[in-house]
């Protein structure tokens, strides 16, 4: 109960008191915006929309000094791991249908780097995948930050213009948010039961 309290009070004060919109894949995310501006959770940092040129991107400031920008597409949703310490960018380079990835990135002093998170569960996505639609790229997403921020839930899936049966079809991983490493892994079934509370409306 004490978990999905948190987790309920995290989403409220992580998109709901800025106004922005929850994100379509996560609770824990917001939908990016040209007024996104998201306070980390202990304060230090923040994460605002800028105009890099014409182009949207995602500024990471500490007090007001900016310590890393990144152009993003403009359908993008972006999180903030509880502890602070990461912050995720899931974003689509063609609209609703995909290419979607996650990017998550770790801060160390105000030094920003980038976490392989997606490397070990690619491989095995793409083995199943190779059976259900061997022509196609698959979809990654975050479903949501657990334990702290420690381990991150993305969640692949088969883009949903495939013409093979398993279009749409979706697989979590619970992965380590340092190295990657897959822990638990859930079926469609298994991945809504266990984790509705953090899933947004398109995976729940």
């Amino acid at each position: 109960m004490r978990i999905l309290v948190f987790i309920l009070l995290f989403t409220f004060l992580n998109c709901s008191v800025y106004g922005q919109e929850i994100g379509v894949w996560s609770l824990q995310s917001e939908q990016y915006s040209d007024s996104l501006n998201m306070v980390s959770p202990n304060g230090q940092y923040r994460l605002r929309a800028i105009q890099d040129g014409e182009v949207p991107a995602i500024e990471l400031l500490r007090g007001h000094r900016s310590v890393f920008l990144r152009q993003v597409y403009s359908l993008s949703e972006i999180s903030w791991s509880p502890n602070s310490q990461m912050f995720c960018i899931t974003e689509s380079e063609g609209g609703q249908i995909g290419q979607w990835s996650v990017s998550v990135y770790h801060i160390n002093d105000g030094l920003v780097k980038r976490l392989e998170v997606t490397r070990e569960l690619s491989r095995d996505f793409r083995k199943k995948m190779r059976s259900w639609c061997p022509d196609d790229e698959p979809n990654y997403v975050l479903g949501g930050w657990v334990d702290n921020g420690n381990s991150i839930l993305v969640v692949g899936i088969v883009p949903n213009h495939s013409v093979c049966p398993a279009m749409g079809r979706t697989f979590g991983y619970l992965v380590s948010a340092r190295s990657g490493k897959i822990l638990p892994s859930y079926s469609e079934e298994s991945l809504k039961k266990t984790w509705r509370t953090i899933l947004g409306p398109n995976l729940a």
